[in-house]
């Protein structure tokens, strides 16, 4: 289950002060350490879950499970009533019985078959005996009509035993491919009716619950959805200014709403390869390798990316900048306007306009 949120992300900046004296009303400039950041919001997810959908149509009978419960693999949870499809595998069972008996040597057809063979077989010796005899006694004993008899008598018997030969096989392997068939519709309709069971595909919590006792479910519905615990990560949005600047291994530390006065540090180890539409922004995660904050997925949070550090960079209080880039030096007469790069909401840092030791004088109100 993914839940993403929209949010304006954009480049703050700490700065990491190594000293500084002031007086309440002045500030002297000095060049500090400043720390580049990349703001982003998102939440909590799991790379691990799955959505649990009905298999079938029919009466959700029982649902065994809450929300909040924890699930083993393949855990039967409920049980939907689709008396058809137990019709079915029946109706399958019963031809299946017929068709091993048909398929096997207790079969009354091939039973009959082999013995209609067995009077034929002793019906040719029969004939070929007596076709044998005549042959002998043709041109001394016997006429021409008889042994002719004979002959055609013997050749019936071989094509009659050998028509029966084939018909045995013939029927024995029908019997067969119907056994074969009905064997793979057994597999089949048996597993239609465990359909009518809904078993969890792999163990987890239960995350959130579509449907209850009683409600009609249709094939494909979502019933539940179900994640692994285990594999929490910070789902964080990426506006596109600040996509390019974004890489692999990246510290962040990340506040979550429910507990902001706690920091949890994490890396980036997904950089999703797709503009996310309904967020408008690009999607990170962030795995976290010490879980010990309160799972709940969904969870808001607040992200900041280490970019790196800029060391020795003229900084200013951005109280003392006007909006259009204006400051107040003692001693002179009118605003100068300054260069400046990274913002923070409380550090400016100035590229040009200013020089280290000059005093600024508060901003009139």
């Amino acid at each position: 289950m993914k839940s993403y949120f929209p949010f304006l992300g954009f480049v703050i900046c700490f700065i990491v002060l190594e000293s500084c004296s002031n007086s309440a009303d002045t500030y002297v400039v000095k060049r500090q350490n400043l720390k580049e950041l990349v703001f982003a919001t998102g939440s909590i997810q799991a790379l691990d879950s799955y959505v649990l959908t009905a298999q079938t149509d029919g009466v959700l009978l029982d649902l065994l499970i809450r929300e909040g419960d924890d699930v083993a693999s393949n855990q039967y949870i409920g049980s939907i009533d689709n008396p058809s499809n137990d019709a079915q595998l029946v109706s399958i069972q019963d031809q299946l019985t017929v068709a091993e008996l048909n398929a096997s040597e207790s079969s009354p057809l091939l039973q009959e078959l082999n013995a209609n063979i067995g009077f034929a077989e002793k019906k040719l010796i029969e004939d070929q005996l007596l076709y044998e005899r005549n042959l002998r006694l043709w041109e001394s004993s016997i006429s021409q009509v008889e042994f002719e008899r004979s002959k055609l008598s013997k050749e019936s018997s071989e094509s009659n035993l050998k028509a029966l030969q084939q018909r045995y096989k013939q029927i024995q392997l029908q019997a067969q491919n119907t056994l074969s068939n009905l064997r793979a519709s057994a597999v089949t309709q048996g597993k239609t009716a465990s359909f009518n069971k809904i078993q969890t595909i792999s163990s987890g919590r239960v995350i959130q619950l579509f449907k209850k006792k009683g409600d009609y479910v249709k094939r494909g519905e979502a019933v539940a959805v179900i994640s692994d615990m285990q594999s929490l990560v910070a789902r964080i949005n990426i506006d596109e200014a600040s996509f390019g600047k974004i890489q692999l291994n990246q510290t962040v530390q990340i506040k979550l709403n429910s507990n902001g006065s706690e920091v949890i540090t994490g890396s980036i180890s997904c950089i999703y390869p797709l503009f996310d539409t309904k967020s408008q922004s690009f999607l990170v995660d962030v795995t976290i390798p010490n879980q010990s904050f309160s799972k709940v997925i969904g969870t808001r949070l607040e992200a900041n990316i280490e970019m790196g550090t800029k060391e020795n960079v003229l900084v200013i209080p951005r109280s003392y900048l006007s909006f259009n880039n204006e400051v107040n030096v003692q001693g002179k007469e009118e605003k100068r306007q300054i260069q400046i790069g990274i913002k923070s909401s409380e550090w400016v840092e100035v590229v040009g306009g200013l020089e280290e030791g000059e005093v600024l004088l508060p901003l009139k109100k």
